[in-house]
């Protein structure tokens, strides 16, 4: 794959070591916890890091009204 100059790509760099530094406030950390007590999930991400996770909400189609009551 080429990118051409001036392209940004994401890679495992300063950038996203700055992103894990990151700490939640008490309201997002309880955002999350109730998710995964709902409809969330949290999986191993595929990298085969054992330090990182991914977070996702999934639903059908049918239900993007109830996914964004916000």
């Amino acid at each position: 794959m080429v990118i051409p100059r001036g392209g940004k790509r994401i890679t495992y760099s300063s950038e996203i070591r700055k992103l894990k530094s990151v700490s939640f406030s008490e309201e997002q950390k309880s955002i999350v916890l109730g998710s995964l007590l709902g409809d969330g999930s949290l999986t191993k991400a595929w990298s085969g890091s054992s330090k990182n996770y991914r977070f996702a909400i999934t639903h059908s189609i049918k239900q993007e009204d109830y996914i964004k009551w916000y």
